[in-house]
């Protein structure tokens, strides 16, 4: 009977995973926008629980006050508010429902995909928290937040480690990067390292990232 329980799973797993990569076949721009919003839409509930709230505090902890912030990818600009307490801080994300919230909440912010960023010198620090796992084209992206960033600008990254644990994808998560697949991609983007370390989430906060076999990186680079 266990065998027949464990058969039917796998077999579940599978027309599961052959029925988002076909939607990503016949339509992708339309399902990958789709299933982001879909995760992304959580993220608030997830910002007020024990685990993700801790390591939210700490990535914020980082960002040096009285300078001029973006915060790439506010959602509904609930992070958002709290930098503007010590910071002038400035909101981006590619969902207008999400960016209607966060203007309703006294946010500057603006309708924009992370890989398409329009500013330019404008920014002494640019925050991500957990957002360039997200990324089709990482690169792309962290050119933008080049782009953006003064000379000296820091560029604070908070993701999970997707490319330590590679059984188990989760669907909304693009780049799936070990701690040397950032750090290359930042050097060779025009950034120097000034931090960084990996938190393990379900030793520290009992926060559990299946995906990231629960490792979690904080870095801080430093624009050239």
């Amino acid at each position: 009977m266990r065998g027949i329980i464990i058969f039917f799973k796998k077999l579940a797993s599978k027309l599961l995973s052959i029925f988002f990569n076909l939607r990503l076949f016949l339509a992708p721009n339309v399902f990958l926008k789709t299933e982001q919003y879909f995760y992304e839409r959580k993220i608030e509930n997830m910002q007020k629980s024990s685990g993700y709230a801790d390591f939210s505090k700490l990535l914020r902890s980082f960002i040096p006050p009285s300078v001029k912030v973006l915060d790439s990818g506010c959602n509904k600009g609930f992070e958002t508010i709290i930098i503007s307490k010590t910071n002038d801080v400035v909101g981006a994300d590619l969902y207008s429902s999400f960016i209607r919230i966060a203007k309703k909440r006294g946010v500057e912010a603006y309708v924009m995909d992370f890989h398409n960023l329009s500013f330019f010198k404008e920014f002494d620090c640019v925050y991500s928290n957990n957002i360039l796992e997200h990324a089709q084209f990482p690169e792309k992206v962290v050119r933008g937040v080049n782009q953006s960033l003064k000379k000296g600008g820091l560029f604070i990254i908070g993701m999970p480690l997707d490319g330590y644990n590679l059984k188990i994808k989760d669907p909304a998560h693009f780049f799936r990067a070990t701690e040397k697949n950032v750090i290359d991609l930042l050097k060779n983007e025009g950034f120097y390292i000034n931090y960084k370390v990996i938190i393990d989430t379900k030793q520290k906060w009992q926060w559990k990232i299946p995906s990231a076999n629960n490792k979690l990186l904080v870095c801080v680079a430093k624009k050239f």
